[in-house]
């Protein structure tokens, strides 16, 4: 009986370590339809206004293995400038990936950096994830995800009224989790097991 809770707990531990530690990733290609504009209102606020924005995606992982395409579909993120180049946002879009076959779900941006030449970065976007091979997964969804972009402005001047287009970027999701908690009930198994056997 102890061999069978031993070989048990150790092939649970080691699935799912495997499973657990895997974190998905996608990289996101050059855009390639669609819009993406900037316009400027008062008190140094810059409204981003996306109007399904498509490009290629490759390089995927764990369940993002299947990823050829992403698209920001709609909506509206208000910056407001904090200075230096910086923005805080506030707003969301909606994304897909393989126009919502392998994955939808909202985009909130994370740190906002304009950089030199005509870069706006948005670094560490909440993407809180809606559903996965086209069927809802909530509420047992894996994430939140991490989105990166990188977009290029039509101009070098700070932040004003004009266009751009996304150049790069990735995508990052955590274990989704039931992965964790067979990783916990594997640990739980072999921590029951040694304590057994030591007393």
């Amino acid at each position: 009986m102890r061999r069978l809770v031993l070989v048990t707990a150790v092939l649970a531990f080691l699935f799912a370590s495997k499973t657990a530690s895997a974190q998905s990733t996608l990289t996101l290609g050059l855009q390639s339809s669609g819009t993406v504009t900037f316009t400027s209102e008062s008190g140094g606020v810059v409204d981003m206004t996306v109007s399904s924005a498509k490009g290629s995606a490759a390089l995927g992982t764990g369940i993002l293995l299947n990823g050829t395409s992403y698209t920001l579909v709609s909506g509206t993120v208000a910056l407001t400038s904090l200075g230096g180049g910086i923005y805080s946002a506030s707003g969301t879009f909606s994304f897909e990936l393989n126009n919502g076959t392998l994955l939808t779900g909202t985009l909130s941006l994370g740190s906002v950096a304009q950089a030199g030449g005509g870069l706006l970065t948005f670094g560490t976007g909440n993407l809180v994830i809606t559903s996965i091979d086209g069927v809802s997964c909530s509420p047992t969804c894996p994430g939140p995800g991490d989105v990166s972009l990188v977009i290029k402005l039509a101009s070098t001047a700070p932040l004003h009224t004009e266009s751009g287009s996304i150049l790069s970027g990735s995508v990052s999701i955590s274990p989704e989790p039931s992965s964790m908690l067979l990783f916990g009930t594997g640990l739980l198994a072999c921590g029951v097991f040694l304590r057994r056997r030591l007393t």
